[in-house]
């Protein structure tokens, strides 16, 4: 009997969002384990990160839809329920999951958004490979709902999901678990044309990760297809002096230098092959 090959593919969400976390895209592509990054067309330093894609033919690049935080692409007069008084979309997921819920913003502002971030992709000349989004908010039910007729008119049929195993269940965060709860209820909502990874993990560890973790997970990795995600930089105080409030704020222990390093690291690359892992992109699911 074959047994199932175990696949990982290892992801970079937040290219795009800064230079430094760009940079760290490029290197850990070339030089680690990174074999996918998710692309936000409304970070600052989109521009940079295309250049870095083209660059980078096997580096699978999908849109990193985000609905928080940054400059919309839409004008803000056809978004309005989605922005703050200072024109950027809202920046904390969970107030607008709520309001979402107590139907205080339009579906449509979202649509509209989410449209013209995809539409922005395709103008760069890029073709993605998936569609995932910030803080996963593209799996929020009432989302996940009016997004399926937009993936279905650009042809986009591979997708983050969140299948995660119970050995990813650490550190736990209750705001997390029940935003997880959420997203369960997408499997309803799901065509059964989707493709996407089995599992998922680092969820519990977003922005944090450490190797004692990533030794964990490879060890025990799944046959199947596994996606891990890393928020990799090459300089933290560069991106704290905009993106620190996001500590403060969220408590996450965000540390883009290490997670970069860690894509780095000889140790993790050797139990990758010792242990008969092949890394791979979501162009290859």
């Amino acid at each position: 009997m074959l047994v199932s090959r175990k696949r990982l593919v290892v992801n970079a969400d937040d290219f795009g969002l800064h230079e430094s976390i760009n940079e760290a895209v490029d290197i850990a592509h070339n030089k680690g384990i990174l074999t996918s990054a998710s692309l936000m067309v409304n970070g600052e330093s989109f521009g940079h990160a295309v250049d870095i894609a083209k660059k980078n033919k096997n580096l699978g690049v999908g849109i990193h839809l985000t609905l928080n935080g940054e400059e919309p692409i839409s004008p803000i007069k056809k978004i309005s329920s989605i922005v703050d008084n200072n024109g950027k979309l809202l920046e904390d997921h969970r107030q607008l999951c709520k309001k979402i819920l107590m139907k205080k913003i339009s579906l449509k502002h979202i649509a509209i958004e989410c449209e013209a971030q995809i539409n922005r992709f395709f103008q760069a000349g890029l073709t993605p490979t998936h569609v995932d989004s910030h803080r996963h908010l593209h799996l929020f039910p009432p989302i996940f709902k009016i997004l399926t007729p937009i993936f279905k008119r650009h042809n986009i049929k591979k997708i983050r999901w969140i299948n995660t195993p119970r050995i990813d269940y650490c550190r736990i965060n209750i705001s997390k678990v029940v935003f997880l709860l959420f997203m369960q209820y997408t499997r309803f909502l799901k065509d059964a044309e989707y493709k996407h990874p089995d599992y998922f993990v680092g969820f519990f560890r977003s922005g944090n990760m450490d190797a004692g973790y990533l030794r964990k997970i490879l060890f025990r990795l799944k046959p199947g297809i596994t996606e891990i995600n890393f928020h990799p930089g090459k300089n933290d105080n560069l991106i704290a002096k905009k993106y620190g409030f996001w500590e403060e704020y969220y408590k996450w222990g965000c540390n883009w230098e290490k997670e970069f390093e860690l894509l780095l690291n000889f140790d993790i690359k050797k139990i990758i092959k010792s242990n008969n892992i092949s890394l791979i992109s979501y162009s290859e699911i």
